[in-house]
């Protein structure tokens, strides 16, 4: 297949001078003053949802009601403090802590230990990682979503580009709903502004079901300029955009991470 069709697959109203250059931010460890993942039931998500003995179905629902809402508040204010007080760990210096240096099995192990591999013994070997990284006090990163702890570099960078109004959407595309610089960078995570829509389940009418939304994992200007993306189950956040909008942000000062090697002729960036 051709880069031009690949693209039209890809983004099918992408700009014709959209740059063929895409930066791997790697999503980031980070820690928490005074707070440890072995204090935190959070960023655990979910809840176990089980009937109880002689609970009728009425009743059951309006139990899993009030629990996706308890999820939800106990997940947004988690997130607002790692957003507002989380100090990044880079890959590097976990690679270090630890005496990991084949970066490659480094990505594969921190995968598992964050999605649990198929493989038996790579995902041994990822929940032994996650055992010595929490042990630290470090806290994993998480996949699939925008990283709280990264929300203000990114805002940063679409600053740095020139772009002020946003848009924020999730993998589906089940909501696009208008963001702005401000808000990235603000102390707020960009959960908060995901829209809420309830349901009404058979045999309950009076029961409110908050509709299972995805999660943040795209911010794009509305030019498509520039935007940032983190695909399904990936452990980092991907800029593409316009040669221009690429250069301007400034990704490299903002993030650890790695160009794709076909960036190098486009952007004129060195190499490691």
């Amino acid at each position: 297949m051709s880069g031009e069709s690949a693209v039209t697959v890809i983004e099918p109203i992408w700009r014709a001078d959209y740059a063929e250059a895409c930066f791997h931010a790697f999503h980031s460890f980070y820690s928490l003053p005074n707070r440890s993942p072995a204090d935190d039931p959070w960023p655990a998500h979910g809840f176990k949802w089980q009937p109880e003995e002689g609970e009728s179905q009425r009743d059951l629902w309006a139990r899993y009601a009030r629990l996706a809402d308890d999820n939800f508040a106990n997940q947004l204010a988690f997130w607002t403090i790692v957003k507002r007080e989380a100090t990044s760990v880079t890959w590097a210096e976990v690679r270090t802590r630890l005496g990991m240096t084949d970066s490659n099995g480094f990505r594969e192990i921190l995968w598992s230990a964050i999605k649990c591999s198929m493989d038996d013994d790579i995902r041994s070997a990822g929940e032994t990682f996650a055992k010595s990284v929490e042990a630290a006090g470090i806290y994993l990163p998480s996949s699939t979503e925008i990283q709280p702890a990264m929300e203000y570099r990114i805002g940063q960078a679409f600053k740095n580009a020139g772009f002020f109004d946003l848009r924020l959407t999730s993998e589906v595309q089940d909501y696009d709903v208008a963001i702005t610089v401000d808000d990235l960078i603000s102390s707020t995570p960009i959960m908060a502004f995901v829209p809420i829509e309830y349901s009404v389940p058979d045999g309950a009418p009076d029961v409110r079901l908050r509709r299972p939304n995805w999660v943040p994992s795209e911010i794009y200007a509305p030019d498509r300029a520039m935007k940032c993306v983190v695909e399904y189950e990936s452990i980092s956040t991907d800029f593409f955009g316009t040669k221009e909008a690429l250069e301007a942000a400034r990704l490299d000062g903002l993030f650890e991470g790695e160009w794709l090697p076909h960036a190098f002729s486009t952007l004129g960036l060195p190499l490691d």
